[in-house]
């Protein structure tokens, strides 16, 4: 059921944006552009499926400590010698109140999550 109210909600998106960014006055939607949107839609049914069979492993909640502008962080001595104060991800406690979490999932999923 969520599946399908996704995919409506997509198509109806797409059918919105086609008829704010079309030209005015009565021209009427040629084959052509109902081929192309529906071309989109199975683009995105087809990203939709993969995101639902996506192997999300596991969240790990991480805590930020300090940086470069801020007090605390981390010392880091770079080859040259000289030492610096920088930022830093600490895996936190589940129990604790977490500043982000990173999802472990595979290659798959990851480059479908990323390709915007």
């Amino acid at each position: 059921m969520q599946r399908v109210l996704l995919v409506a909600a997509v198509a109806l998106a797409l059918v919105a944006v086609h008829a704010v960014s079309a030209p005015a006055g009565g021209q009427a939607v040629t084959p052509k552009q109902v081929a192309a949107l529906t071309k989109r839609v199975k683009t995105l049914e087809g990203k939709v499926r993969t995101l639902e069979r996506c192997s999300l492993v596991q969240a790990i909640p991480f805590l930020r400590r300090g940086g470069p502008d801020e007090a605390g962080g981390y010392v880091y001595q770079p080859p040259t010698g000289s030492q610096e104060l920088v930022g830093a991800l600490d895996f936190a406690d589940i129990t604790r109140e977490a500043d982000g979490w990173l999802l472990i999932t595979n290659t798959r999923c990851a480059t479908l999550i990323n390709s915007g």
